[in-house]
């Protein structure tokens, strides 16, 4: 089957096999991709991730193998593939180019879709177009015949552009109605937008800022700066300036570069610019825990906590204490440790901002577990109780493959 794709003409970007390489760093780790990439090598296949150059051109078939030989390598099943392309969406260079200066709907319909599918392929033809007048388009895609897997992918990818452009707070449902894999004359996708209520998610908001007026606990200033410079990385200094005219519009100005690392604020301020972040950036779930497992590495108090803690003992011994660097209530406290079944428990207790926090904190345990267990091992982080949920508090259970 691999043999075949050899014969498939066409070129793509190098930009798309960057986005894979970072997905699978994520997944798997740095070894994780060397893996692969070895593995690739091994069935014929000349190809370095290192090598790479984003804007030259190379053969569109490496796109499927890679995703062939990663969905096999790792035990992948369809979703990985999907949420693959969902990933892409978010974090291509010409996918942020197309989003930060191309936000119309009606632009993006009537002249950039044609030319953003040539940015990326030198084959294919690519139109969008509506169904109705806002809740379903129409994706058709002509002349492009590489494998049944890249139609995974290209659903997830099709998911957050829609996204973007509708500027929806959820995922729309895609179905591929057509593809030329099953004898159509080409793909065809349905995408239809879930409604959601912009009166509601505003209605978060105040209700966030009522709640602040009255609520007394506090949280460091180097853990609101973590949540700022991941809004800087993935929006640069405009989407820091979109917070703060949302936080001023709300009645609750604050000047996100001007943040004290070693002052106390409210702790309703980090949950309040996820809520704006959510409504104007239509981040998902994901995103907040990519703000978590970013955060480590951007905080002063744990890059020095970890310098000198690396050992996942050392760093269960310490996390209680490493909790009141940030936070002037609540409690954490390691439940269980059990290193021959390669698994950790952390109850937080006290603890009640807002359900988006617990995707942050997913992240950011999985990334502080990295630092010591390594960052090519595979490590999850899954809320077993959750106070949103009817439980008395929440609970991590985070696990690593020996």
């Amino acid at each position: 089957m691999l043999e075949e794709l050899k014969k498939k003409t066409g070129e793509v970007r190098g930009e798309k096999f960057r986005t894979h390489a970072e997905y699978i760093i994520r997944k798997k780790g740095v070894k994780g991709l060397k893996d692969l990439e070895k593995r690739i090598n091994e069935l014929g296949f000349s190809f370095k991730f290192k090598e790479i150059k984003p804007l030259d051109w190379y053969p569109a078939f490496m796109h499927p193998v890679i995703l062939l030989v990663a969905k096999d390598l790792f035990s992948w099943d369809d979703e990985e593939i999907i949420e693959m392309g969902r990933s892409a969406a978010k974090i291509s260079f010409i996918g942020q180019v197309l989003i930060k200066y191309f936000v119309s709907l009606e632009k993006f319909l009537n002249e950039i879709a044609p030319e953003y599918w040539q940015r990326y392929y030198n084959f294919g033809d690519f139109k969008v177009s509506r169904i109705n007048e806002e809740d379903k388009f129409l994706v058709e895609i002509r002349n492009y015949d590489l494998h049944p897997i890249t139609c995974l992918y290209n659903s997830g990818y099709f998911e957050v552009v829609t996204n973007y452009l509708v500027k929806s707070k959820k995922l729309p449902f895609i179905e591929e109605t057509k593809c030329i894999h099953r004898g159509d004359d080409c793909h065809e996708f349905i995408i239809e937008r879930e409604k959601d209520s912009l009166i509601q998610s505003e209605d978060e908001s105040y209700e966030l800022i009522k709640k602040l007026k009255d609520f007394e606990g506090k949280t460091r200033g180097v853990a609101l700066i973590t949540t700022v410079a991941y809004i800087q990385k993935m929006k640069g200094e405009n989407g820091i300036k979109i917070i703060e005219q949302e936080l001023e519009r709300l009645g609750y100005p604050l000047d996100l570069n001007k943040i004290d690392k070693s002052k106390w604020y409210n702790s309703l301020v980090d949950p309040l610019m996820m809520v704006i972040a959510r409504q104007k950036f239509n981040w998902q779930e994901k995103d907040f825990y990519e703000a978590g497992y970013f955060a480590p590495q951007a905080s002063s108090i744990a890059s020095l906590f970890l310098r000198y803690f690396v050992s996942i003992e050392k760093i269960v011994q310490q996390a209680s204490r490493l909790w009141k660097n940030y936070f002037d209530f609540g409690e954490l406290r390691v439940v269980e440790m059990n290193k021959e079944n390669n698994y950790i428990i952390i109850e937080v207790k006290g603890f009640d901002l807002h359900p988006l926090i617990c995707q942050y904190h997913r992240g950011y345990y999985v990334r502080i577990a990295s630092f010591s267990l390594g960052q090519d091992r595979e490590i999850t982080a899954e809320e077993t109780k959750c106070i949103y949920r009817g439980d008395d508090c929440h609970e991590y259970k985070i696990k690593w493959k020996a």
